[in-house]
Order: structure tokens, then C-alpha cells, then sequence
């Protein structure tokens, strides 16, 4: 599949989340740049200790999404793959995981190429199933007990969840924030309102949350 020179730049977002350098601003770090700085990687400082994903992999992911041909879940997938195979080893901690439900894709642990594409490669073709965001909440709060430093969590969601929660996903989210060294970065397919103003909360929670905007369309060329 051709990516746009736009792709590039959103597929450079978390790069530009987790580390930083004189010659490169956050979010603007496009997949060239990645390419080159690579080989200088002591140039490059980390803005965050830990970066943790989760991701969304339910059966409303098997919408299609625009005109693109291919599912949220597929996108998804191949970000993360694009994602990885040009992202700088200097000693981030990473922690990816399926909270529908919830799973470990690849255990908190030194970030590690290799070890990351063949965790993704376990990754279903397909969504499956619901979506218990708030007990994927409670298991990520489990896992930062467990970490020292800045952590920045990457959360892949419509905005849905199911289930009867004791908590709302946001009530966990805001405690989270309260009790944690923690930004959360919404990469956000949502499509109805009320979850798109649920992840506005979410990226409203402190002064570095945020939602990726619209980030989904431009992963593929149009």
C-alpha cells in the first residue's frame, strides 16, 4: 500500500510523543526523518520513561473506515507495524496489550524491535467480541503500581464500551491521572458524538492528554 506523504507524518506522532531533539518538533517527525536519525539516536532525548498501548481489537472495529478498503482494526495493526520498524532504541519501557479483552501482547519490559514486531504478528486478523474498556482501565492501573517514571499511554478506541462497570472508563482515567505520572493519548476512530465527547474527556484530563485528531484517515492515501 503507497502512504501519503501526510501518513508519514501521523505515523510519526508517536515518535514525536516520546522523544525529542534539537533538529526535530514534537509531531511533526515524518517517516524520512525517523529513517536518518536512527543512526543518531544519542542526538535524541526522551520526553517519556514508559509508553504502554492499548488497543482496541472488538468486533465494532471490523467497520469499514471511509473509503480506504480496509477495517479500523486493520489500520490500526499496520500503524503500529509502521510505527516500530523505525522507532529509536534509547531505553524506553514498553507495554502493549488487548483489552477486549483484556491481554498481553508484549509484557512491560526494555523496548526491543525485534521482540515488538513478533508480539504484534500474535495480533488478531479480525475484531472480536465486546468492549470492556473499564476493566482494561482497572489492568492498566494494575501495571503502572508496578513502574517508575513518565508514562505515556497510547489508548486505540471508538469510544464504546459494554459491560455494567462499577467505575466509567473516565472515572478510572481521572484517578489514573491523580495517582500516576501519566498522559494518556487517545488515537480515537470514534464515530457518534457521545463517544467522541467521552474521549474529549479523556484528553481533557491534564495538560498533556490529548486526542490524536482524525488521525485514522490519513494512513492510507486517498
Amino acid at each position: 500500500m503507497k502512504v501519503s506523504p501526510i501518513s508519514r507524518i501521523v505515523l510519526g506522532i508517536f515518535v514525536g510523543l516520546l522523544v525529542a531533539g534539537s533538529a526535530f518538533a514534537v509531531e511533526i517527525i515524518t517517516e524520512e526523518d525517523l529513517v536518518q536519525t536512527v543512526k543518531l539516536e544519542e542526538k535524541l532525548v526522551r520526553v517519556a520513561d514508559n509508553a504502554m498501548f492499548l488497543l482496541d481489537a472488538s468486533s465494532s472495529m471490523n467497520d469499514k473506515f471511509g473509503d480506504t478498503g480496509q477495517t479500523q482494526w486493520q489500520l490500526v495493526r499496520q500503524l503500529l507495524v509502521e510505527r516500530n520498524s523505525h522507532f529509536p532504541a534509547i531505553g524506553h519501557k514498553f507495554g502493549i496489550y488487548l483489552y477486549t479483552p483484556w491481554k498481553i501482547v508484549y509484557p512491560f519490559g526494555d523496548y526491543d524491535r525485534a521482540a515488538v514486531a513478533k508480539a504484534l504478528e500474535s495480533l488478531p486478523e479480525k475484531g472480536k467480541g465486546s468492549t470492556p474498556l473499564w476493566n482494561g482501565m482497572n489492568e492498566l492501573e494494575k501495571v503502572l503500581k508496578t513502574v517508575s517514571g513518565h508514562t505515556a499511554v497510547f489508548l486505540f478506541t471508538d469510544g464504546t464500551y459494554t459491560g455494567v462497570p462499577i467505575n466509567r472508563p473516565i472515572e478510572i482515567a481521572e484517578r489514573i491521572v491523580k495517582d500516576y505520572d501519566v498522559c494518556f493519548y487517545v488515537i480515537s476512530t470514534a464515530k457518534k458524538y457521545e463517544n467522541e465527547m467521552l474521549l474529549e474527556k479523556v484528553g481533557a484530563l491534564n495538560a498533556c492528554s490529548r486526542v490524536v485528531p482524525e488521525s485514522m484517515p490519513f494512513l492510507v492515501e486517498k
